[in-house]
């Protein structure tokens, strides 16, 4: 991202609902997909800033790139 002058921004959601969630998965599995959407996004942005917004809801995760 330093080498391309892109800017990033990573958030994690909670909605007040759901501050007690709990996600039980594989940590390499979710490892994996976050570094091959941000890799892709990286790949494809010329210039300006990447955001990646992660929200709980109860039992799933939406990930917006």
């Amino acid at each position: 991202i330093i080498g391309k002058g892109l800017q990033f921004d990573f958030q994690v959601v909670f909605p007040e609902q759901y501050t007690d969630a709990k996600i039980i998965s594989d940590k390499k599995w979710i490892r994996q997909v976050y570094f091959n959407l941000i890799s892709n996004a990286i790949k494809f942005t010329i210039k300006g800033f990447i955001a990646v917004w992660t929200i709980i809801w109860g039992n799933m995760i939406e990930v917006k790139i």
